[in-house]
């Protein structure tokens, strides 16, 4: 099971700044989320 950790505290661990780390989480979510909106049926069958 993962715990759910600070931001701060991963940053720390892995020696990277808090918000240098939140950048790339958004930057992999918004890839994540146009990998998935890809393949996605559109509603009319595409």
């Amino acid at each position: 099971m993962m715990v759910a950790q600070p931001v701060a505290e991963i940053g720390r661990e892995l020696n990277v700044h808090e918000h240098l780390l939140r950048k790339w989480v958004a930057a992999e979510r918004l890839r994540d989320g146009a990998a998935t909106d890809a393949h996605r049926v559109p509603p009319d069958g595409g």
